[in-house]
């Protein structure tokens, strides 16, 4: 009997306190996101009922019916504002899941300002003109300008070791600037529409002399390089798909064959063509065999293919080392040494151009270090994304040493592991500026 009656006080003892609290459900969202907040922790501040929300962002917490009419619910998290809601006595006893929305914290950041270690200098810009070209006269620069337009209103600028402009000269208008072209003696000319001049730094300051173009086009431009008496010239037309490489020695006035390059495709679709032309066509090619000494089917290429899409005259351009003579050699895929009497020194494959024959291919041409040597491909993708690839000499291969920072760069030169371009942004007021970057440690070599 008396274990009856201590069951009985123990439940009448529960049920009275029953009476006394209500069992509270909720849940914590964000109230950014509307997402349930896990780990938040749930105090009634009359009374001592806690809890922590699950993955769920629910809780149950116990709360005193007595008391107060309000009861005041306190909610915390690390990664939110604390909240302190207030509930009407009413509300909980109607048995509804209450909600409590929390406010993340916001951490406001100072503005940073990142620069790049190896940023684009530039060497030279101006808001009044823009740089049509540029070329290295010495350890000077020599920049041609335009305010509007190239042929009415070019200006040729001298800038010094520092970087500084000084001296300038306005060319004639009847000149109709095209361009800057350096020779094989590091001579730098001006070329036009109809005239040539070059550009001359003396004691009489900087000066524009008017020379002969006919004469520069056929004894200055096919010449590469002179070593002694002897000139290494090329025979290249853009005309033909083939050209030779020889050396004339001028003590004894004699010619040495070097190479001869030739894109082979191209020739047997010019010699195919010849097929098809009519009997007064091969007549005329017949005769211009005799005078010009080329065969006739090769002079088709003259008649009938020059301008059209798929023509194109070899690109292999020549550098001479010291007593050789390195020749790229697109058309074969090899890079060619021979010596100045046209012994072959030694020969490696190249591929880096190996989708040469595609429009959308990024090789552009060869660009070679003026003072350091090295010899890159400059690659141009579609997007506008440029870079420089190492070639190998040895192995032909290429590495990757150089992204330009700006898409779609222009007059690229390289001079003592530095590059240089001219730029203008996309859609901008900004005049064309001259920039100067720094080729970094190369990547690991890559085969391409």
């Amino acid at each position: 009997m008396r274990l009856i009656a201590v069951i009985l006080l123990l439940l009448a003892t529960f049920l009275l306190s029953a009476q006394d609290s209500v069992i509270v459900r909720g849940v914590v969202l964000s109230a950014d996101t509307d997402s349930p907040i896990e780990g938040s922790h749930i105090r009634v501040v009359e009374g001592d009922g806690t809890a922590v929300t699950d993955d769920r962002g629910r809780f149950t917490v116990q709360v005193s019916r007595q008391g107060a009419s309000q009861i005041r619910v306190e909610v915390r998290h690390l990664n939110y504002e604390a909240e302190l809601v207030r509930f009407r006595l009413a509300e909980l006893l109607a048995g509804e899941p209450i909600r409590i929305r929390m406010n993340p914290i916001v951490h406001p950041l100072g503005t940073v300002e990142i620069l790049s270690e190896y940023a684009p200098e530039v060497i030279y810009g101006s808001p009044r003109h823009s740089i049509a070209d540029y070329e290295f006269l010495g350890d000077s620069i020599l920049i041609l300008t335009y305010e509007k337009r190239l042929e009415k209103s070019a200006k040729l600028y001298l800038l010094n070791q520092d970087l500084q402009a000084v001296d300038s000269v306005s060319l004639p208008l009847r000149l109709k600037a095209i361009g800057l072209e350096r020779d094989y003696a590091d001579e730098v000319y001006i070329r036009g529409r109809e005239r040539m001049y070059q550009a001359v730094f003396d004691e009489y300051g900087l000066r524009a002399i008017r020379i002969d173009k006919d004469q520069y086009e056929q004894q200055i431009v096919p010449v590469i390089a002179q070593v002694d008496d002897r000139f290494v010239f090329h025979t290249r037309s853009e005309h033909l798909p083939f050209f030779e490489y020889y050396v004339y020695d001028g003590k004894v006035e004699t010619y040495t064959h070097l190479l001869r390059i030739a894109d082979e495709d191209m020739l047997t679709m010019c010699r195919a063509e010849y097929k098809y032309l009519s009997t007064r066509d091969k007549l005329n090619m017949f005769r211009m065999e005799l005078e010009t000494g080329v065969e006739k089917e090769l002079l088709t290429c003259m008649a009938s293919f020059e301008g059209v899409p798929y023509y194109r005259t070899p690109y292999a351009p020549a550098f001479q080392e010291e007593q050789t003579v390195v020749v790229f050699d697109h058309p074969a895929e090899l890079i060619r040494r021979v010596d100045l009497d046209g012994a072959p020194v030694d020969s490696v494959p190249i591929h880096y151009h190996a989708y040469h024959k595609v429009m959308n291919n990024p090789f552009q041409r060869v660009v070679h270090d003026l003072v350091g040597g090295e010899f890159y491909a400059l690659m141009q993708h579609p997007g506008g994304r440029a870079n420089l690839d190492r070639i190998d000499m040895e192995t032909g291969k290429t590495s990757r040493v150089f992204t330009f920072t700006y898409d779609y760069p222009e007059a690229v030169q390289v001079k003592g592991g530095e590059v240089f371009y001219t730029y203008r942004p996309f859609g901008s007021l900004q005049k064309k500026f001259l920039y100067q970057e720094v080729i970094v440690d190369p990547l690991p070599l890559v085969a391409h």
